[in-house]
């Protein structure tokens, strides 16, 4: 039976990612031809720090690499980014053998389709046509050559109105990943929090015993250091 690989999972995921658990880790001859091929970043509003810091931790090991943010944008309006050509167009101008991906922060509103109709945000039309349009996009990555996607979770947030959706986006992601052999999800929470009973955290200790700022102010986003902190825990785990 197929399962879905849950990179860093101490974090308590909720119910909607309970049974959708562990893919098995890509074979080894898919890291050892990936390791050091080209790496992509694409994303939104969260990829914005998280992409410089990736870009530093791949010069410091010699591996190309390239990256496309959009702020603001999402999949629930493709009439005003459409983030299928994107992906299209930059996979065929870095060829990359590794995608690394972060979206779906700014989709807590309701979905346009393509007739034009609005589809309101928390209904089960609106996770069905949003699961679609994510498995449209992993779909995309493979085609055009992706040896593996890392698709990064949404981390916990600050309200309980953004938590409760970033909890629901993270199950449809789960679920739409489970049959795509390719895609491996990876949990930002258990990087990003102290501990599960109170998983949002602005500050962290590091390792050399100060504290960090890990979070954005306004309770969604990274800080600079947060952005380092993932990045540094992605690389650790698939660029030994």
């Amino acid at each position: 039976m197929k399962r879905v690989r849950m990179i860093a999972g101490m974090a308590v995921l909720g119910a909607s990612l309970i049974g959708a658990q562990e893919k098995t880790a890509p074979v080894a001859e898919v890291v050892e031809r990936t390791a050091r091929e080209p790496a992509l970043m694409i994303g939104d509003s969260m990829m914005r720090l998280l992409s410089v810091a990736f870009e530093k931790e791949f010069r410091a090991r010699d591996i190309k690499a390239a990256s496309f943010a959009s702020l603001g944008s999402g999949l629930v309006r493709l009439d005003a980014f459409d983030w299928y050509a994107k992906i299209a167009a930059l996979m065929d101008a870095h060829t990359p053998g590794t995608v690394i991906v972060v979206l779906g922060t700014n989709d807590d509103q309701a979905l346009l389709s393509e007739n034009g109709i609005q589809i309101a945000k928390g209904s089960d039309e609106w996770d069905q046509a949003y699961s679609e349009r994510l498995a449209r996009v992993m779909d995309i990555l493979v085609e055009k050559g992706a040896q593996r996607v890392i698709w990064i979770l949404q981390p916990d947030m600050k309200q309980a109105a953004q938590q409760r959706y970033a909890q629901r986006l993270n199950g449809l992601i789960a679920r739409v990943a489970e049959a795509r052999p390719a895609v491996t999800l990876f949990d930002s929470r258990a990087v990003l929090s102290r501990r599960p009973d109170a998983p949002y955290a602005a500050t962290l200790v590091g390792r050399d015993g100060q504290m960090i700022q890990v979070r954005d102010p306004d309770g969604v986003h990274l800080s600079q250091g947060g952005a380092e902190r993932l990045a540094a825990a992605v690389i650790e785990k698939f660029w030994k």
